[in-house]
């Protein structure tokens, strides 16, 4: 993470020229349009080993199949029986039945299949690209991780190592390290979830959070004091720097309890059990309303009110570890989790740097949220940035 966080801050720099055009000639700002630029243009580079500039270049051939690769809906055909029929995943394909548009599947295999061809290549530069893509080809050689690799192991660098903490997933992926080699198809098969489920998801964090500072600024003020304390340059911004930021964090806690990205998590049942009288049977499908769970009043009172001080470190300590799970839990949580919390906060912290943000006529207030399974603004989200006086 520390290695791509480069790219991500590469992307920020980015983001913040087109808010301020876009500022410019409409008067406010359209979140989903330019977060969703951003987004594209770091998953792009951390995923694909591609640099791509979304906002000024509509007509690259990544812009034009990932746009294409979005304009599905959670109720398609194939996601609908895969979702709900797991087995039938080789009758789909059979039947060339694809949750997304074949064409656009064959472009990111097409680029990753010629990237990992480059890089691995007898004759290749010995520099080393620190990305996404470099992990997964190194895991595929055998190769031994960078030394950055177990960072993460033995010292706390942000308050969600507490959640990965117990959890038999690190353990488990540590262990099992020297013994997996990834094949070229695993490997294309990441890069395309990586993107897929990184895009919208992360989109909508940065979309509400975005929404809910400009509907509260006293906990924008307090947001824009911790920055300003801690990281008052923008080259102060890296990973280990935004995952330092306290409040930040709370705030994004908090923006997730709102508003998670996905409303229902679904898990097959390993081995039977029976808890409380109920008993679930092996190969059940269980499904978790994570919505609802989230604005559970005897969970969390006033579930409808913002409020970013939930999250802090006593409050946390005290309340059910899965009351909060926007990107699941246990083994099988969400692996982009660390990846897209850094994408979201220096996304943030870089634009808090230079504005603040405002509502404006084109504002809906509250916001329509859409009906395609995701929880993102159905009418995209304008705001006004005000740049700061410093």
């Amino acid at each position: 993470m520390k290695q791509m966080s480069h790219h991500v801050t590469v992307g920020a720099d980015r983001l913040l020229r087109n808010i301020e055009n876009t500022q410019r000639a409409n008067g406010y700002i359209e979140c989903k349009q330019l977060y969703g630029s951003f987004i594209m243009d770091t998953i792009a580079s951390c995923a694909f080993g591609l640099e791509v500039d979304s906002q000024g270049d509509q007509d690259h051939p990544f812009v034009a199949m990932a746009t294409k690769a979005f304009h599905f809906t959670p109720f398609n055909v194939g996601l609908l029986i895969s979702g709900v029929l797991p087995w039938t995943s080789p009758i789909l394909k059979f039947f060339k039945i694809f949750l997304l548009p074949q064409d656009a599947m064959e472009f990111f295999r097409d680029v990753t299949q010629r990237t990992i061809a480059m890089r691995t290549a007898p004759n290749k530069d010995k520099q080393k690209r620190a990305d996404f893509l470099q992990m997964m080809i190194e895991a595929q050689i055998g190769s031994e991780g960078s030394e950055a690799d177990d960072d993460e192991t033995g010292h706390e660098v942000d308050v969600h190592d507490s959640v990965f903490k117990g959890h038999e997933s690190g353990e488990r992926c540590r262990s099992m390290r020297s013994k997996i080699k990834l094949t070229d198809s695993e490997i294309i098969a990441q890069a395309i979830i990586f993107f897929v489920a990184g895009y919208d998801t992360t989109g909508s964090l940065l979309i509400y959070s975005s929404y809910l500072l400009a509907l509260h600024p006293d906990v924008q003020e307090k947001l824009i004091t911790e920055i300003d304390e801690l990281l008052p340059s923008s080259d102060d911004v890296d990973y280990t720097t935004v995952s330092k930021l306290s409040y930040l964090d709370n705030v994004i806690c908090e923006t997730l309890r709102c508003f998670p990205p996905v409303v229902l998590l679904d898990r097959m049942c390993n081995e039977t059990f029976t808890y409380n009288g109920v008993t679930v049977e092996r190969g059940t499908q269980v499904v978790i309303p994570m919505y609802a769970i989230h604005h559970d009043p005897e969970l969390w009172p006033e579930p409808e009110k913002f409020d970013p001080d939930r999250f802090t470190k006593e409050r946390r300590e005290k309340r059910h570890p899965f009351a909060w799970i926007p990107f699941g839990a246990g083994p099988r949580n969400c692996i982009g989790m660390r990846f897209a919390l850094m994408e979201a906060k220096v996304a943030l912290v870089r634009v808090l740097q230079k504005y603040r943000f405002e509502t404006c006529l084109q504002t809906k207030i509250p916001v329509e949220i859409g009906k395609a399974g995701l929880i993102t603004p159905s009418k995209g989200m304008a705001l006004r940035v005000n740049q700061r006086i410093m």
